[in-house]
């Protein structure tokens, strides 16, 4: 029964498979990065580069870029519940990128998380970075 189920879906289970690796390597790499860059203090001050001197083109292409990138986080970060992964760490990043509204309190509940706290910090301590502040 299950077995005709997957040989009618092969194509389905290789694109799952593909994207279950793309994504899992990924955050390997890229949320380390992002966690390294911000500064101690961002989830008390919150504070973001100022793009005012840049051409409004510029400033436009850079916030789609980085609005997609932050989107495609929270997805991967939604199907590492389910694969292995660092499953709220990613959507917690993905949010963190993103210019929606209500970011500010789905930031706030991540941020009460121990596990998120903890997550965030040792990556900061693995790399030498100062671990980050939090209102509590």
């Amino acid at each position: 029964m299950y077995w005709d189920w997957f040989s009618q879906n092969k194509m389905l289970i290789q694109w799952i498979s593909i994207v279950s690796i793309i994504s899992f390597f990924g955050s390997i790499i890229i949320i380390p990065k992002i966690i390294i860059n911000l500064s101690s203090d961002f989830f008390i001050n919150g504070k973001k580069p100022r793009m005012d001197d840049q051409n409004l083109l510029i400033r436009i292409v850079f916030s789609l870029i980085k609005n997609a990138l932050g989107f495609l986080l929270f997805l991967c970060g939604i199907i590492m519940l389910f694969i292995p992964g660092q499953g709220l760490l990613t959507m917690f990043l993905g949010l963190v990128l993103m210019d929606i509204p209500g970011k500010h309190r789905l930031q706030l509940y991540f941020l009460r998380l121990r596990a998120v706290q903890k997550s965030l910090n040792w990556i900061r301590n693995k790399n030498g970075a100062p671990p980050f502040i939090y209102n509590d």
